[in-house]
């Protein structure tokens, strides 16, 4: 079986975020060790294409993506995972992972779908600093109640803490937030939306059904 060193995983995400190193979280990769030593990397996974994960109308908003904006995507891990490697390898959009869960075999959050992705995607990820996307985990927490004794809670809301502050897009030259969200939208990215709109921050939101 391949031997996968996580840091080195961790660092290919991390590789051209510049100014975003800092939404980058490490948990799930630090976390991962146990459940990659019994991953099969050779199993086949399923990749969906743009046109599957998002809109027409929408995929044109990103391809339009200006410097002085930053795309804020929030879908299902996995399907952002495909996303990333599409928005960077097609369209020159760095993605920066916001992603905070850690991994455990009877996790909530986490699948091992979405592992053998983050692993497998992180080879092809090209060095690009002038256009960004952060992608969140839409799973990340869900009001579906779990069995205590069959599942590790692991579910999380993300704070301010860790999404860019308003004084430090506005030094960076970015004045503009495009969102894409799955519908209904977390109470967690409203308030960051609130937040960035208090702060003079625009924001776009373009929710999908």
């Amino acid at each position: 079986m391949e031997k996968v060193d996580m840091y080195t995983v961790y660092e290919n995400w991390k590789r051209g975020l510049d100014r975003f190193r800092w939404q980058l979280i490490s948990t799930p990769f630090a976390s991962s060790k146990e459940f990659v030593e019994e991953l099969d990397l050779s199993e086949s996974i399923m990749k969906k294409s743009m046109s599957k994960i998002i809109p027409t109308s929408i995929l044109e908003l990103i391809k339009e993506q200006k410097e002085n904006q930053v795309l804020l995507i929030d879908l299902k891990g996995e399907d952002n995972l495909d996303l990333a490697l599409e928005l960077n390898v097609n369209f020159g959009i760095t993605p920066v992972l916001v992603f905070a869960h850690i991994f455990h075999k009877k996790a909530i959050v986490g699948s091992k779908e979405l592992l053998i992705k983050l692993i497998k995607y992180s080879y092809d990820i090209k060095n690009i600093e002038n256009k960004y996307a952060l992608l969140l985990d839409y799973n990340r927490f869900s009001d579906k109640e779990f069995p205590k004794r069959e599942y590790f809670n692991n579910q999380y809301r993300l704070t301010e803490e860790e999404m860019p502050y308003s004084e430090d897009l506005n030094q960076w030259g970015i004045d503009e937030v495009i969102i894409v969200s799955e519908s209904p939208m977390k109470i967690d990215l409203k308030e960051y939306v609130e937040y960035l709109e208090n702060n003079n921050i625009k924001v776009k939101v373009n929710l999908i059904n």
